[in-house]
């Protein structure tokens, strides 16, 4: 077990530290049983630690050891199975791969490295992103063997690329914002890359624009604000572009929507409010459209509703209260439908009280008699 330096990171000191002082406890008091848990539950965690990172017989001699100090750690049992099956899984691909012959064997990596995707996601969703990190990584370190091998393909620079994203995803699910960050920006450059190939191809345009509104999100968790906003300007421009390439898509003008909302409500929290209200009615606009020639889509509708509600808000903070007034109450109006129309839902019962409260709000800040007519 390399518990001497599993890494020179935050984390890495902080279970090393847990781990020395459990250890030293137990040493001053060998029959005491909760320091005997209390070092088990310091191996455990630093068993997942190594095993986020890929060391897998790092993180099962942990995993053991904790269960010798503390027999009843049920816990720790379940942890070696699942690191076994990990490590079973990564074999048989590894073995599976070096079995083929050569003319194939590129497919063949680049299936297992997909089934090893597959299975993180699967244990990303089960609430294991642990576990889920060391298979991407591992999908990742394979995928990058075949793009080096192969740096004409571009579908290998997309299969990292995409893994990347989904790294960059869970890491920052996890907490670990500068790691989410590297992985996003590594991602962008790859998909800038691919795009250079191509300058003319809608999917590298649709592919980077996705991987920049995940790197405008990695910048903002570390409070980088002017690289997240330079992300997401360049994430609506290209999604302005691909609603020109393909204006019949509505798919691409909600998109384009979202992109507007997202650069909005950057600019409103920096306090930018003529910049948000830009964004803001742009959005409203998109939203409107694609409601005329949806009436019924109550989603879209619902999505509107928001719109006006950020609009509203940014003019209220800009001191525009009778505008701010005027959207508010447009928004009620929408909810109060929605809510009659779908009594069960109770997330558009709140979006009516809420939008209540800000008419409400307004009505009293304005002169006696300005805005009352309801």
């Amino acid at each position: 077990m390399n518990e001497s330096n599993p890494g020179g990171d935050d984390k890495s000191r902080e279970a090393r530290a847990a781990l020395a002082a459990a250890r030293a406890r137990l040493a001053l008091a060998p029959n005491d049983s909760g320091a005997r848990r209390a070092l088990a539950q310091a191996l455990a965690g630093f068993g997942d630690l190594l095993k986020s990172r890929g060391d897998l017989d790092g993180a099962l001699a942990a995993y053991r050891e904790g269960l010798d100090v503390h027999s009843d750690a049920a816990a720790l049992g379940e942890k070696i199975g699942a690191a076994l099956v990990m490590k079973s899984a990564l074999a048989a691909h590894r073995t599976e791969t070096e079995r083929q012959e050569a003319p194939t064997a590129g497919a063949v990596q680049r299936d297992a490295a997909w089934n090893l995707a597959r299975a993180g996601d699967l244990l990303a969703s089960r609430g294991d992103p642990a576990s889920a990190l060391a298979l991407y990584r591992e999908a990742i370190r394979q995928r990058r063997a075949l793009a080096a091998q192969d740096p004409e393909n571009p579908a290998l620079l997309e299969d990292v690329a995409w893994r990347l994203g989904t790294l960059g995803d869970v890491l920052a699910a996890q907490g670990d914002a500068e790691g989410a960050l590297a992985a996003q920006r590594e991602a962008v450059e790859m998909r800038r890359a691919l795009l250079a190939r191509n300058a003319h191809n809608p999917g590298a345009l649709r592919d980077l624009s996705w991987s920049l509104g995940r790197l405008g999100e990695a910048l903002e968790k570390v409070q980088d604000d002017a690289g997240a906003l330079a992300a997401y300007r360049e994430d609506v421009e290209i999604a302005r572009r691909l609603q020109r390439i393909e204006p019949a898509s509505e798919d691409m003008a909600s998109y384009f929507a979202i992109t507007l909302g997202k650069l909005g409500d950057l600019f409103a929290a920096r306090g930018d409010l003529a910049d948000a209200l830009g964004s803001y009615r742009e959005c409203l606009a998109v939203r409107r459209e694609l409601l005329t020639a949806q009436a019924e889509n109550d989603a879209l509708r619902n999505d509107m509703c928001i719109a006006l509600g950020k609009i509203g808000q940014a003019l209220a903070a800009a001191g525009d209260l009778a505008g701010a007034l005027d959207h508010h109450r447009e928004a009620l109006a929408s909810r109060r439908e929605l809510a009659a129309k779908h009594p069960g839902n109770t997330a558009w019962a709140g979006d009516v009280a809420w939008s209540e409260e800000r008419v409400s709000e307004l009505l009293e800040k304005l002169p006696p008699g300005a805005g009352r007519e309801s």
